[in-house]
């Protein structure tokens, strides 16, 4: 735009010198005169006026026409920028469409190189397979030939070995006929030998003695559990028929006591007639605690007692027996012994069981009944419920004594023994040498009278129950 305005100054000149001559040229070419020189100034007035407005309108042509370039070169370079962006675009899409192509055809060269490993692999198999064929092939060959030729070395061994056999048969018809043994003793003899091979084949392949031994052994272990077992349902036999006898005695001892208690209590006052009405309420519920032991209870334990053993093998039922054999024998005694030995575990747990869930509640009761009675002042308590329960619990003495059963002795004031004693309860003393004694009994222990787990004392059923002293200074 800057060339355009400098370049003005001229053009402008030069209009200005073409109008002059063109001027001039005209003026010429008029015949001038005195009475038309006033025209002529008025003519070259007018014409100096054209010339001017045609100046200006050179400049005004001029100034568009540089509006107009400054525009187009604005509009040029526009649509050049335009044009340079559209060009990076096209490069940089021509790039990655190149980079695409180029990865395209990495992975095509990756699978065709893949595709041409797995051809050589599957051929190099396939010629593998092909030469084991022909070498198994060969083997094949090679073995039927040695086969060929072992018959025939056999056939020829044979046919040497007929002729031996031959000259030999005609030797021994050529004997004398007082030979030491004759051919019946010949034939035992080789009995004999086939028998003593055949039993150091068979002691060669497992000593016979030491499952004989095994055997023997089997034998003891059943016939003492089973005499265990025995033992234990005797005992439960013993103790079912024990209990029903002294139920039954209890049973009769409340008939009685309810018919004659039943008299007495329409002589009583009220207040002494609800106490003694308390009271056989207890020794009722006692005798319907037995009944319910007898009806109800026993049935398991009784079903315990009724078991039917197997026998175990003895030592004549391997003889002749292979080792795989006489090892199912001796599995099957196992199995025999330890399912006595489970039966009589068993029948022991129930047992006790028994004893401990029917036989001790009872007695928990009839001792609470007669520590009650006996802190009562009453006349009417000591005259007719003390005796029924003091013979309550002769009854039930007697039955735990029948069965090995002792209530253990628990003396006051003396040191604790904490494997068959309970502390419940601790009562405070000043009284240093009363520290960890007992105090008092608040439910009584009792033990079996043997050793029945091999624990070198008494089997204790329950720990007795106490409240202890304790030193506080």
């Amino acid at each position: 735009m800057s060339e355009i305005n400098n370049s003005n100054p001229t053009m402008d000149k030069q209009n200005k010198s073409d109008l002059e001559n063109e001027v001039s040229k005209e003026s010429s070419n008029i015949p001038r005169s005195k009475d038309n020189q006033n025209t002529d100034v008025e003519v070259n007035n007018n014409k100096e006026v054209q010339l001017e407005d045609k100046k200006e309108q050179s400049i005004l042509n001029v100034q568009e026409e540089s509006n107009e370039c400054e525009e187009k070169a604005y509009s040029d370079k526009k649509e050049q920028v335009l044009t340079d962006n559209e060009i990076v675009k096209n490069k940089d899409e021509i790039q990655a469409e190149d980079k695409q192509e180029i990865k395209c055809e990495d992975n095509i060269n990756v699978q065709e190189e893949s595709c041409e490993c797995e051809e050589k692999v599957y051929l190099d198999k396939k010629e593998e397979v092909s030469i084991d064929n022909q070498i198994e092939k060969n083997d094949d060959e090679f073995t039927a030939e040695n086969n060929q030729e072992a018959q025939f070395e056999d056939k020829k061994e044979q046919s040497i070995l007929n002729n031996e056999v031959l000259e030999n048969n005609n030797k021994i018809d050529l004997e004398e006929k007082d030979e030491f043994k004759t051919k019946k003793d010949i034939e035992i003899i080789i009995d004999d030998d086939k028998e003593n091979v055949k039993e150091e084949e068979l002691n060669s392949e497992y000593d016979l003695n030491d499952y004989k031994d095994q055997i023997e052994k089997d034998i003891i272990v059943y016939e003492r559990n089973l005499l265990n077992y025995k033992q234990w349902a005797l005992e439960g036999k013993e103790l079912v028929l024990n209990s029903k006898k002294t139920f039954n005695k209890i049973e009769l001892l409340v008939e009685k006591f309810n018919k004659e208690i039943s008299i007495t209590l329409e002589e009583l006052n009220a207040e002494d007639k609800k106490l003694v009405e308390n009271r056989i309420k207890g020794i009722n519920m006692i005798n319907k605690m037995s009944k319910n032991a007898i009806n109800n209870r026993t049935n398991k334990l009784l079903e315990m007692i009724n078991q039917d053993f197997n026998n175990v093998s003895i030592i004549s039922d391997i003889n002749d027996k292979y080792e795989d054999e006489i090892r199912s024998i001796l599995n099957e005694n196992y199995s025999n012994i330890a399912y006595i030995e489970s039966k009589k575990s068993n029948l022991i747990d129930t047992y006790f069981n028994f004893i401990e869930g029917n036989l001790f509640p009872i007695m928990d009761g009839v001792e609470s009944g007669i520590s009650f009675v006996k802190n009562s002042t009453k006349e009417i308590i000591q005259n007719e419920i003390l005796p029924v329960y003091i013979k309550l619990k002769k009854y039930f003495d007697e039955l735990l004594f029948s069965i090995n059963i002792s209530k253990m002795e628990v003396q006051l004031k003396t040191k604790i023994d904490f494997s068959y004693i309970e502390v419940l309860d601790i009562e405070n003393t000043e009284d240093e040498s009363l520290d960890e004694t007992i105090e008092s009994v608040i439910r009584s222990g009792y033990e079996y009278l043997k050793d029945v787990y091999g624990v070198g004392h008494n089997h204790v059923l329950r720990q007795a129950q106490i409240v202890a002293y304790k030193y506080k200074k």
